[in-house]
């Protein structure tokens, strides 16, 4: 089985399970060009905002995901999913991000992980679902 992480789920597991666990999780699957930038905003948030993470363990989070992220492999959109993104964000009243993740899963046939409840409600109406968790 293959699977499609959201942003939150890929840095749950990332920060959560045990090496081997996420590493192999990670390089059977997948994610978007989006999550690249989602990742890397959160991490920015942390360190700059939220003030939570220290010099050292800023470099030791960015070492991580520079070394997992390249296990996984990033699925392109085009303007050419524009039109069914947009569908699904408002048939759903969800964001547009929200809706390339469900969209994407459903283009390649993947199950999406996802620990957003009301994400994971809606994307159940058009792929298969499961939350971190459930992989663990």
């Amino acid at each position: 089985m293959s699977f499609l992480f959201d942003t939150n789920s890929l840095i749950l597991l990332i920060r959560s399970a045990k090496e081997d666990e996420k590493t192999r999780l990670i390089a059977a699957g997948k994610m978007l060009y989006l999550t690249f930038y989602e990742i890397g905003n959160a991490v920015w948030t942390e360190s700059e905002l939220i003030k939570s993470l220290n010099e050292e363990d800023l470099r030791t989070l960015v070492s991580t995901f520079t070394r997992l992220l390249t296990l996984i492999e990033t699925l392109p959109l085009s303007y050419n999913d524009f039109p069914d993104i947009l569908a699904i964000a408002r048939k759903e009243r969800l964001t547009f991000y929200d809706s390339s993740y469900v969209h994407s899963a459903k283009r390649y046939d993947l199950t999406l992980i996802t620990d957003d409840r009301k994400l994971s409600k809606i994307a159940k109406k058009y792929v298969p679902t499961k939350s971190v968790h459930d992989l663990l």
